[in-house]
Parts: C-alpha cells; structure tokens; sequence
C-alpha cells in the first residue's frame, strides 16, 4: 500500500513524500529525520505534483503517455 507523508528533516525542512510504509521510513532515516504525519485522503493531481516518490520501481502516480509501437518509443509530441 503507498503511503502519503510528511518528513521533518535534520535542518527542520519538511519534505512531501509517497512510497511503501518501508520506503518512507527509510527515506526519513536517511535525511536524519522523522515522520511527522501520515496523510490520507490527498487528491492523485496533488500527489503527482506536489510529492516525491521515494520508493523502488514504477511511479504508481505517473501520468499516461502515448506509445508508438510502429517505433516502440514513448511519442511526447505535442497534439496541439
């Protein structure tokens, strides 16, 4: 389950984070600081824009883009 949190660090800077209740702990040890609070309920938009994913693997709040299997690249041309 992905976690939302907020992490005091040692130089009293607070950092929006998001990752597995293990990735949060861990990133709070490594900034020599701790979790101030567990959030609930923060809208996906307010996630992606204002946290950092602090854990292993794929972005479980990253956007969708366009693929283009012809290339097999990921196609980020602008439509408009």
């Amino acid at each position: 389950m992905i976690e939302k949190a907020v992490v005091l660090d040692d130089h009293d800077v607070m950092h929006y984070v998001y990752g597995t209740y293990e990735e949060v702990e861990a990133f709070a040890e490594k900034m020599n600081g701790y979790v101030i609070r567990y959030l609930d309920h923060v809208a996906p938009s307010m996630v992606y824009s204002k946290f950092e994913y602090v854990g292993e693997g794929r972005n479980p709040y990253q956007i969708s883009r366009k693929f283009n299997y012809e290339k097999g690249i990921v196609d980020d041309t602008e439509k408009w």
